[in-house]
């Protein structure tokens, strides 16, 4: 989807100075228009509830959205791409458990659970709000 479409929208954000909020003024920007932010929330759930109700619209992580969530979703038609940095507590990594989800995230980073949200059965991608 090219962004400039959703020019005349009203959004929901993430807080002031974020990387979410941030990255959505410069996609924004660079697409020819300025958000109009009608509000900011502090966590993702509240402002994908925001969505939901069909009050606004927002840019998230593909991570952020769970099938549970009746919100539509669109590629951006210029993919945005990002660095994710694993931290762990020194000695941690011992861990069978943590030994195994960091050498997966090391070794697979194209994970389809890392890269895109999953539909809900059933459910087919509409447009914003619906």
């Amino acid at each position: 989807m090219n962004l400039a479409a959703c020019a005349e929208e009203t959004w929901a954000g993430d807080r002031p100075r974020s990387y979410m909020a941030d990255l959505t003024v410069r996609l924004c920007r660079e697409s020819g228009f300025e958000p109009r932010v009608a509000c900011r929330f502090s966590n993702y759930l509240m402002l994908l509830q925001h969505v939901e109700s069909g009050r606004s619209i927002t840019l998230l992580p593909a991570l952020a959205i769970t099938p549970d969530h009746a919100v539509a979703t669109r590629e951006l038609s210029t993919p945005v791409h990002r660095n994710v940095a694993i931290a762990v507590r020194r000695g941690t990594t011992q861990r069978a458990a943590v030994h195994a989800v960091v050498a997966a995230l090391r070794d697979h980073p194209e994970l389809p659970a890392l890269s895109a949200p999953r539909q809900r059965p059933g459910r087919e991608q509409g447009g914003f709000g619906a």
